[in-house]
């Protein structure tokens, strides 16, 4: 997945952290060269996320199902910089 629609792949990383009982994810933005950086990008600890363009605008949203509170989409704006929508 492109998440700043630079060209190359960027990365997500999803980890459980068994002592708080939590998920978190990571992303990394590829710089090039394989060379990733970590970005600010901040997702809720979240159970899953699934990557695909909801509104059609050529960049990748994410849908992210909230343990205990449901489920959320975050729409891209084409630059890795997210807005939330809860569903």
């Amino acid at each position: 997945m492109d998440i700043d629609t630079d060209g190359d792949l960027d990365l997500h990383i999803n980890y459980y952290d068994s002592d708080r009982r939590t998920n978190y994810h990571k992303i990394f933005l590829n710089a090039g060269r394989g060379q990733f950086i970590l970005s600010n990008i901040s997702f809720e600890e979240g159970y899953s996320i699934f990557w695909y363009d909801l509104d059609n605008d050529n960049d990748i949203d994410a849908f992210i199902r909230i343990t205990g509170k449901g489920f959320k989409t975050m729409i891209n704006n084409g630059k890795g910089n997210f807005s939330d929508y809860w569903v």
